[in-house]
């Protein structure tokens, strides 16, 4: 009777291998890509900040080189022996000033005195002795003062320098003024991304030039305004730290639902802070079409590794699902097919399971052919047997009158059925021990379906350990060479840049002497040489910056050397699982050989049942001579009869039991389809 049990659904190791590495590709891809972007973020983050320093830098130079030479014309016209002849009339001077300034396109050109009387060309006189530009340019120094509107409403800006007599003591002050909103000349032009702009702001935080001129005029204050507006108060904490700082930096902040990156940079001569700002989205587009490139990457890549992995686990799993198959149709008896040959060619542990599962099929299918031969034999000795004791009886009837003469005869007769008796119930346990050996075989069968099991496992943990550890290895490699590709590229341009910084510094100080010989007309120059010798000292401290991270990148060349150690304990991992793998082989090794010795066993059992069956041929034959001489004298022997008869009866009874069993073991062999007996 076949095995009707119901399977258990499986869920295939090759779908468990698909959605393992499919989740270790994903992961992977998305830590890869992830990376990618933010090293891009930074990248473009650090050239953009790079590039708004290095433009509020040029706007804070710029409103330097204008104030430097607004204040050398002022000096220049105070240097003049005009004004400072005293014999000629403040009026006179005034007027001559006002001409000065028409002709160079100024508000005014003004003289003044040290009671701080500023001279008009029509004859009156403006006291401006509390103004800060004639305090200032009374103590010798040059000032120059933030746009304002005059009591004329008129915006502008004041220049103020000391006038010296040839005596060089100050006997007044030259004071000009600008259009106020000139200052926007030096900021219209810089545009940054798309929407970005630059502004200049006051020593207070007041917008001294802006691409709004309304804000100017109206000397708009942010700082002041985000007092009773908190939507202003990220920009106003930003503001207040450029004012304060006195190095150029870069800042973020968040300005009406946008984040916004800022430049800032303080002009040394007058103490304005010059903002370069614009939105952050503008420079990250690049990045954003860098993200969408690696999902869609990513997704192409998991799909051919999901493609490339069901191909390879089909191709994995085929010999084990077939090992299977083969292992449950032995468990529901049949024996008529086996294993393809292909599988057994396979060298590696599966195809020496399948050598080892065909050889165990072939030696149960010897076991089984002999058992059914057995049983088939005993059946038809037990009839035989059932058939001589039933003619034995009716002979006994037939003669009750010469029983008598025969007692000595049916002793011997009785004993052999006490042997007969025995003999059946050594083969009953010569059957019982076979019945058993099939058990232990069906154990034998469940532990290597375990093995089997064990060792697939094994083998997937193994090729994942492996696969990890070579990718670490590759990845470690690449990033050796590129990293010390990169110093040895960042060495040889910082010792480019040392050179070139030596030699700026060495021409500067030549330019410095060629000015103080050349005397007034190298002063120009001179400032130049002077400007060009900082900016080279400036280089030579990045170079120092740029060397301290080649040895940064040194350290992380250390860090990767401990990553591949990290990877080689990996592999080790990878050997272990395959001495594990060895020892499970070396198991189903051990439950064959048992399975062996058991057979063996089996083979001398049913050799003993055949020995038996022989002895139980002799007695019969034995009985057959006696039951002769009773027949000799069976007219003597009628008392006799029914003790006779009864004996009979008793040896039917056990030949008949004798073949039920053997029924039983034929119906319990018959499970098993062994091939050419179905």
């Amino acid at each position: 009777m076949k095995n009707q049990n119901k399977r258990t659904k499986l869920f295939s190791i090759k779908y468990k291998l698909m959605i393992i590495f499919g989740l270790l590709t994903a992961i992977t891809v998305t830590v890869l890509a992830t990376s990618a972007i933010k090293i891009a973020q930074n990248a473009v983050t650090e050239k953009v900040e790079h590039h708004l320093i290095e433009k509020a830098k040029e706007v804070a130079h710029g409103l330097d080189m204008a104030t430097k030479s607004n204040s050398t014309y002022l000096a220049t016209v105070a240097r003049s022996p005009l004004f400072r002849d005293k014999k000629i009339s403040y009026v006179e001077k005034a007027r001559m000033l006002e001409k000065e300034a028409k002709e160079v396109g100024l508000l005014g050109l003004f003289i003044c005195d040290t009671k701080g009387n500023f001279y008009l060309s029509n004859g009156k006189t403006l006291n401006g002795s509390k103004r800060d530009y004639y305090q200032a340019a009374l103590r010798g120094k040059t000032f120059a003062t933030e746009p304002y509107k005059n009591l004329l409403g008129e915006f502008q800006i004041a220049v103020a320098v000391p006038v010296y007599d040839y005596n060089q003591k100050i006997i007044g002050a030259m004071i000009g003024f600008w259009n106020g909103l000139a200052l926007n000349k030096y900021t219209q032009n810089i545009v940054v991304g798309k929407t970005g702009y630059a502004y200049i702001l006051g020593r207070e935080g007041t917008t001294i030039a802006y691409p709004d001129e309304k804000r100017v005029m109206e000397q708009d204050n942010f700082i002041k305004r985000s007092k009773n507006n908190d939507s202003l108060q990220p920009l106003a904490k930003f503001l207040q730290k450029a004012l304060k700082s006195v190095t150029s930096s870069v800042g973020f902040y968040d300005f009406s639902g946008e984040r916004f990156i800022a430049s800032y940079a303080k002009s040394k001569l007058t103490g304005w802070t010059v903002i370069v700002k614009a939105p952050i989205n503008e420079f990250l587009g690049t990045v954003d079409k860098l993200e969408k490139m690696f999902i869609i990457i990513g997704i192409i890549m998991l799909a051919i590794v999901l493609v490339l992995i069901l191909l390879i686990a089909r191709k994995m799993v085929e010999p084990v699902s077939e090992t299977s198959v083969f292992i449950n149709k032995i468990s529901e008896g049949d024996l008529t097919s086996q294993l393809d040959s292909k599988f057994s060619q396979i060298n590696d542990e599966v195809g020496r399971i399948a050598v080892d599962i065909n050889f165990f099929r072939e030696k149960l299918i010897e076991i089984i052919s002999g058992i059914k031969i057995l049983a088939l034999e005993l059946a038809t000795s037990s009839e035989e047997t059932a058939s001589t004791t039933q003619n034995f009886s009716e002979s006994s009837q037939n003669q009750a009158a010469s029983i008598e003469e025969i007692n000595a005869t049916l002793e011997e007769i009785s004993a052999g059925i006490e042997s007969i008796n025995d003999n059946a119930n050594n083969q009953l346990k010569s059957m019982m021990t076979v019945s058993e050996g099939i058990e232990f075989l069906k154990q034998v069968e469940k532990n290597i379906k375990e093995n089997v099991g064990f060792l697939s496992n094994q083998s997937r943990d193994i090729s994942n350990q492996a696969q990890e550890g070579n990718n670490l290895l590759l990845t470690m490699k690449e990033s050796f060479t590129e990293i010390s590709h990169s110093s040895e590229q960042m060495l040889n341009i910082v010792k480019v840049i040392n050179d070139v910084a030596d030699q700026i510094n060495l021409l500067s100080l030549n330019a410095a002497i060629e000015s103080a010989r050349a005397g007034e007309a190298g002063r120009g120059f001179a400032v130049v040489a002077d400007e060009i010798s900082k900016l080279a000292d400036e280089t030579q401290s990045n170079v120092k910056n740029i060397e301290a991270n080649i040895m940064e990148n040194n350290r992380k060349i250390k860090q990767g050397e401990d990553i591949v150690n990290e990877s080689m304990t990996k592999l080790q991992v990878v050997v272990d699982g395959i001495v594990g793998i060895a020892h499970s082989v070396e198991g189903v090794d051990k439950e064959i050989d048992a399975q062996t010795k058991q057979s063996d066993s089996l083979n001398n059992d049913i050799v003993g049942v055949k020995e038996k069956s022989q002895n139980i041929q002799t007695e019969i034959q034995e009985m057959n001579i006696a039951i002769g001489e009773i027949t000799s004298s069976i007219s003597s022997v009628n008392e006799s009869v029914q003790a006779t008869a009864g004996g009979s009866e008793e040896v039917a009874n056990a030949a008949g039991q004798i073949s039920k069993m053997s029924s039983e073991l034929q119906e319990k062999i018959d499970f098993f389809t062994v091939p050419g007996k179905q």
